[in-house]
């Protein structure tokens, strides 16, 4: 269960391209989705739904800040896409600017990534400064602490 003081979460999947992201998203949603100018309904359990707004193709892909796709969205809930780049620290920065509980997955650290890095853009520590939420498995849990203790020179 999403828990946020204000009542509003960005939910993102995080990572390069074709890591699969947007299959993420149309699983989720049971068919194939895209960034549109309305809310979606989401069925979520128990027979209930929630409104969300969806950026399907990440903002960084798209050459677009994050704030102009939501520019007139009121939607509490935001699933986006997220680019692993220094870039995408623009569309973190606007949803914690804006505050939003930001909750993080990272999708398939490594994969078509030269050398396997799973962080060489040191967001990871970057975004815990921030009390980002990530919701990753336990390997990735494992390489975000030691990625950590790295950059506290451990």
């Amino acid at each position: 269960m999403l828990v946020c003081m204000n009542g509003t979460a960005f939910c993102d999947c995080a990572r390069k391209r074709n890591s699969g992201k947007s299959l993420t998203w149309n699983t989720l949603f049971g068919a194939t989705v895209r960034t549109g100018k309305n809310t979606r309904t989401l069925p979520v359990s128990g027979g209930r739904c929630v409104e969300v707004f969806l950026i399907s193709g990440s903002p960084e892909e798209r050459q677009t800040y994050a704030g102009d796709i939501l520019v007139d969205q009121d939607c509490r809930i935001v699933l986006c896409s997220v680019q692993y780049a220094e870039l995408g620290k623009d569309t973190y920065d606007y949803a914690f600017t804006n505050g939003f509980a930001v909750f993080s997955q990272w999708l398939n650290p490594g994969y078509h990534e030269e050398g396997e890095n799973f962080d060489r853009h040191g967001i990871a520590p970057w975004l815990r400064v921030h009390d980002l939420a990530f919701l990753c498995t336990p390997s990735v849990k494992r390489i975000l602490y030691r990625s950590h203790e790295n950059q506290l020179g451990h």
